[in-house]
């Protein structure tokens, strides 16, 4: 079932997302996070297939331009690019331009939307955006105040958004009231399939909108349900594009929306199934009829807390690994890890998604690489909620070598090893008193086992076998590499 996630734009009568006059530009990401991976493949190959996809279905009469960022510099956040302008009708330059993006940097939303409008002239000429992102700005801007911006300069200003793979949150809010704030849709799409699906509905053909008309609709659901869990009900009426079903805040206003989908998937028999908020509260499920225009029914719900724990030991060392155990939703963007102690729901270090695996999860979790006191925490949709936590220190990492103290150049040498198995950290060999910055020769701290193998230095000289963990060298053991009897010398190492 399709579970492409909308908010409602503030008009009663929305306009298709292909505007049938003015000009459009397509906005996509190419930020770092879009190597990030859904399936088995990275995100920004399912943007070029999907991308493809839409252009074959976009109207022959339409022109489309390409606004791309983050895809040439690192940490930059003017690195912003017109790649074709809003007069372009060449599908296969398109294309091309779109597959030879290489994600990098920054994800500067509202500075590239505003280059997007510039370049359409929208307080000239009716406008369209189309962005796609699968992340919040990150370069001290605000694209919910940029909406409200064009939407009063503009001569017919719309921003389009589809958020993918988009977890709860700021990024949402700001993508969600970005679109809301121009009158535009904001569409989710949480797979390969959901972004096809979303770009299609970018490219379809302008078809007029009927007047609302009354309609029956019929929602059986429970009275109380756990949060962030998914719910399956029963529910009846009319299925079409625009008409959608999903929780919203009571009280709310209603074309509002949390969590829903549209009716167009739902099956014969009427079933839907969906997330429900991670925060506990007063809620309800409404079916709701062309995107606001009318609410055909709704059910008064109450999310509760669910029943959540974590755990891990009370002490751990730094740069380490750790088993964690949890019971709770289980779901892609629930996560159990670490955070600073008392800082919000969105802090972050390390930690895992909770996967299905029966009614406890346990998952291994690097430790924070800096000493101090941290909380495990059981997070909601990765920053919504905190479900549970519990305290935790961690303490300053140390380790034990032991190797041989002479052996011949080139050779391998067994070193038996106590110390953190935390991802990066690694063992081998460096100038006596080097740093973690010069390495002769490295293997990385397996996660089983007590020895290594690692191969001597081709040169001949005083070396010292280094631990580290985060650059920095927590244990150091002297070795000679000396030639064996009759063997040529090399350079000694100083």
């Amino acid at each position: 079932m399709s579970r492409i996630r909308r908010v409602a734009a503030a008009s009663l009568l929305l306009p298709t997302l292909a505007a049938s006059a003015g000009q459009s530009v397509l906005v996509l990401d190419a930020s770092g996070s879009m190597w990030g991976r859904l399936d088995g493949r990275t995100k920004i190959e399912l943007a070029r297939e999907a991308v493809d996809g839409m252009l074959q279905s976009w109207p022959q009469d339409e022109t489309l331009g390409l606004v791309v960022y983050g895809h040439r510099r690192k940490g930059d956040c003017t690195d912003i690019e017109t790649l074709l302008a809003p007069d372009n009708a060449d599908r296969d330059a398109l294309q091309a331009q779109v597959r030879q993006l290489t994600p990098k940097g920054m994800t500067p939303i509202t500075a590239s939307v505003r280059a997007a409008a510039q370049a359409l002239k929208f307080t000239e000429q009716k406008a369209t955006v189309i962005l796609v992102s699968d992340g919040e700005e990150t370069c001290n801007a605000d694209p919910c105040a940029l909406g409200a911006e064009l939407e009063d300069l503009g001569v017919d200003f719309t921003a389009n958004v589809i958020g993918f793979d988009l977890p709860e949150g700021r990024a949402r809010e700001q993508l969600q009231c970005l679109a809301r704030s121009t009158g535009g849709r904001y569409l989710e799409a949480r797979d390969a399939a959901e972004l096809s699906e979303a770009l299609g509905e970018v490219a379809a053909a302008p078809t007029p909108t009927p007047a609302p008309t009354a309609a029956s609709a019929a929602i059986d659901a429970p009275a109380e349900v756990e949060a962030a869990s998914r719910l399956e009900f029963g529910a009846k009426g009319p299925v079409g594009p625009r008409h959608w079903i999903g929780f919203a805040a009571a009280g709310a206003p209603d074309a509002d929306y949390i969590s829903g989908h549209y009716t167009r998937p739902l099956a014969a028999e009427g079933q839907v199934t969906l997330d429900v908020p991670g925060t506990p509260g007063d809620y309800e499920i409404r079916y709701v009829l062309d995107e606001g225009t009318q609410v055909a029914a709704r059910h008064a719900i109450k999310v509760v807390p669910p029943a959540t724990t974590v755990d891990g030991p009370a002490t751990v060392m730094a740069g380490d690994r750790v088993q964690l155990t949890a019971s709770g939703p289980v779901g892609d963007t629930h996560w159990i890890g670490f955070a600073p102690a008392g800082e919000s729901a969105g802090a972050y270090i390390t930690g895992s998604y909770i996967r299905p695996q029966g009614a406890q999860t346990t998952a291994m979790v690097n430790t924070p690489k800096t000493p101090g006191s941290y909380e495990y925490r059981y997070v909601l949709y990765e920053s919504q909620e905190i479900a549970a936590r519990k305290p935790v220190t961690v303490t300053e990492a140390s380790a034990e070598l032991e190797g041989p103290a002479t052996s011949a150049p080139s050779t391998p040498v067994e070193i038996a090893f106590r110390g953190p198995r935390g991802e990066g950290n690694w063992i081998g060999f460096i100038p006596v008193g080097g740093d973690g910055g010069e390495y002769v020769g490295w293997s990385y701290v397996p996660d089983q086992g007590d020895s290594l193998t690692i191969e001597a230095p081709a040169e001949t000289g005083a070396f010292e076998l280094a631990y580290v963990v985060d650059s920095r060298v927590i244990a150091r053991r002297r070795i000679e590499i000396a030639p064996l009897p009759g063997a040529p010398s090399t350079e000694t190492a100083p």
